[in-house]
This record gives C-alpha cells, structure tokens and sequence, in this order.
C-alpha cells in the first residue's frame, strides 16, 4: 500500500503546538494513493514551523520528487504565530488546510495523478 507520510521541521518551543498533525496522520493511516498514481509509493509531507526571524532557515514552500524510492516530498510552511495562539482543534484544522492546499499545489499539476479523486477522497476524509 502506498501511503502519506507527516514530519515536521520547526522551532523547539512549538513541539506541543505542532504534535496535532499526528491525529491527520491517523486519519490518512490508511488510505491507499495507488489509486490516483501508479508511480508514486510515498508522499511525505514535511510542516515548516518557524518565528519570521529565523535567519538559519530558508522557510518556504517546495517539492522533492525522489524517482529512486518513487516519493514526493512536499515541503508545507505553517504559520508560527498562529499555531503558537492556536487551540489543538484550530491548530489541526489549520494544518489540514494547509495539507489540502500544498497538495492542490503540488499534485494536481503532477503528470499521471488522477487529482480530481485524490481531491473528493480527501475533502471525504478530512
């Protein structure tokens, strides 16, 4: 089964803020993206949480197309200060924002990925 996987890069006072995406991975346990494309056995979603002052970051929204493993790394940025005045239940429902518009982003331009599928099974589930 190909699947989603989450990870987050952020700032060391935000762990607690940020452990909420933890229950979008549980949702998107299982579901199955061979059915929207053939060719791609992971995709990894890396949440970027940092202060606007991080200068030892270059904090911004890209894509990683690893061919080798068959992944796609999307990498998503989170907006610091409003996880950081966030509730967990804001914060996951901004996260699955986030999730949901870095995947429009990146996907749905992507050759061979079956997008309008992969958007009603997600709009489904979260």
């Amino acid at each position: 089964m190909n699947k989603i996987g989450f990870t987050a890069a952020y700032w060391h006072e935000i762990k607690e803020k940020i452990d909420v995406y933890n229950e979008l991975e549980n949702i998107l346990n299982s579901f199955d993206l061979c059915a929207f494309n053939q060719e791609l056995f992971k995709l990894l979603i890396v949440f970027q949480c940092f202060p606007k002052d991080t200068k030892s970051r270059k904090v911004e929204e890209y894509k990683i197309q690893r061919r080798k493993t068959s992944t796609l790394e999307l990498y998503l940025v989170l907006d610091y200060e409003r996880i950081m005045q966030g509730s967990d239940e804001e914060n996951l429902t901004y996260i699955k924002e986030v999730f949901f518009k870095g995947c429009e982003t990146f996907l749905k331009p992507q050759k061979g990925f079956k997008w309008e599928g992969f958007e009603a099974k997600m709009k489904e589930l979260l």
